[in-house]
């Protein structure tokens, strides 16, 4: 009986398992075109953007997407970990880009759109950190 008690959990947390993980895929197999279509569609839903803003924002988007592409393929190649002094550029680069990305969303959006805007991005970025800090045994 103990045996059989014991069996059937490993089923079952085998098969919770098995799930995890796959709720996102469909977003990496798209291109950049296609990513920057829906993250535009989903800032259009949100701030209820005009014709001329969503062509603005699909432009910022697509070069996101084209650059982290890129960025993609180069640590594929790379096949190697970046030392302390690659990472602080990395970082560096990002930040600058983020930056440069918040003063074009200045100049598209109205400031009601700007402020909601800031919004998601912060939900976006403690979303971001709550999953990092997912696997990590807690201290």
């Amino acid at each position: 009986m103990k045996a059989l008690i014991t069996s059937i959990f490993f089923a079952i947390a085998m098969l919770g398992y098995s799930q995890h993980g796959h709720q996102h895929k469909g977003m990496k197999d798209m291109s950049p075109e296609q990513r920057a279509s829906l993250e535009t569609k989903k800032l259009t839903l949100a701030l209820d953007l005009s014709e001329n803003q969503q062509q603005k924002i699909q432009e910022i988007h697509l070069e996101k997407a084209m650059a982290r592409e890129a960025k993609k393929e180069e640590r594929v190649s790379k096949d190697s970990k970046p030392d302390a002094d690659e990472s602080y550029v990395m970082m560096s680069e990002r930040l600058d880009k983020q930056i440069e990305v918040k003063e074009k969303m200045k100049d598209i959006l109205n400031k009601e759109q700007y402020e909601k805007w800031g919004e998601l991005q912060l939900g976006r970025e403690m979303k971001g950190k709550c999953k990092a800090h997912r696997g990590r045994p807690s201290r």
